[in-house]
């Protein structure tokens, strides 16, 4: 998911969580999905997007 992707997610979503009082948000990344060292290198092909 790119950056905008998870701040359009947050626009949509958070306003109901502060409504209900309650909620999460967890953005997860991984550099070596984006640039795999190259002892990684099946790791960056399998997790990149096409």
């Amino acid at each position: 998911m790119n950056v905008l992707s998870g701040v359009r997610l947050a626009r949509h979503y958070v306003p109901r969580m502060v409504g209900r009082g309650w909620g999460r948000m967890i953005f997860i990344s991984s550099d070596p999905a984006v640039l795999p060292p190259t002892e990684m290198v099946h790791y960056g092909l399998t997790s990149s997007p096409p």
